[in-house]
This record gives structure tokens, C-alpha cells and sequence, in this order.
């Protein structure tokens, strides 16, 4: 579930090249070396690419869920002010930290066509100061739905 585990991909392939330079090293030279190496180089192939795959799920499954979460707040709040910010909650840790990682803000902020808009997963800091509202999100993750969860008025002239 690291966020950085697509990282491994490409240094996995020294791996590879190694098993296979062994495999072709010891492969024909008795029938038990050529058996047990094939064995593993099999083994070895399946894990990797059940784990490969069920990383590629989850970075898909975070790519859909970011796509519904900009969606439906552009749906909810079709013009915010200025300066606004975003809040959302029911993230899964491990789901919340690919979504964020494959950009909600950076998809948020091309759906508004605008990039003065503020996006986090994290409780905000409220600012008597702030000049823009705050706007908060609950994620469903079982309905795969947004729904507002409030918003706190911009204060002007504090």
C-alpha cells in the first residue's frame, strides 16, 4: 500500500535480468539446477505479478474514486469565491494518500479552470483571518458518493 512502491517497478528489472542470467548460467547443467531454477523463475514471476496487479488496482481505484470527488464538488459548489478552500473526509488512510498522490488538487483546480482553490484530507487550521470560506466533504467510500459537510463564511474586515 506505499505510495511509492510504482518506484519498485523499474529497479525490479536488475532482478530479472539477474534470475535469468543464473537460469541461463546453471539451467543445462543437471536436470536438478534446470528443474528448481524454472520452479522459482516461475514462482518467483507469479508473486511479482499478483503483486504488481493488485497495486495497479489500487492506483486505478484511486484514479476513479479522485474523479468522482472532483466531479461532484464542481457539482455541489459550481462557483466558489476566491481563495477557497476544501476539506474531505472518509478517505481511507492508505486510499486518502493515493488519491491525494494522483492529484485531487491538481484535478480540482483544472475542473474549477482555476488555481487559487486549496485542497486537503486534513482537519484545517480555521483562521479568524481568512478572507475565503471553507468548504467540507465526507467521502462515502460504500456509495462512492460526496456529500457536503458544511462551510464556514469567509470573515472580511477582522
Amino acid at each position: 500500500n506505499s505510495i511509492y512502491s510504482r518506484f519498485f517497478y523499474v529497479p525490479s528489472l536488475p532482478l530479472v535480468a539477474i534470475t535469468v542470467v543464473v537460469w541461463m548460467e546453471f539451467g543445462g547443467k543437471a536436470r536438478f539446477w534446470r528443474t528448481g531454477l524454472t520452479v522459482l523463475l516461475v514462482l518467483g514471476a507469479l508473486i511479482y505479478f499478483w503483486a504488481l496487479q493488485g497495486n495497479n488496482r489500487l492506483w486505478e481505484h484511486a484514479s476513479d474514486v479522485t474523479s468522482t470527488i472532483s466531479e461532484e464538488t464542481y457539482a455541489l459548489v459550481p462557483d466558489p469565491p476566491p481563495n477557497s478552500s476544501f476539506y474531505y473526509k472518509g478517505l481511507e488512510e492508505g486510499l486518502g494518500i493515493h488519491i491525494f498522490e494522483t492529484n485531487l488538487q491538481g484535478l480540482i483546480h483544472y475542473k474549477y479552470g482555476r488555481t487559487d482553490l486549496r485542497v486537503s484530507r486534513l482537519e484545517p487550521e480555521i483562521d479568524s483571518r481568512r478572507d475565503a470560506p471553507i468548504y467540507f466533504f465526507y467521502y462515502n467510500a460504500e456509495t462512492d458518493e460526496l456529500q457536503s459537510a458544511g462551510m464556514l463564511p469567509a470573515l472580511t474586515g477582522s
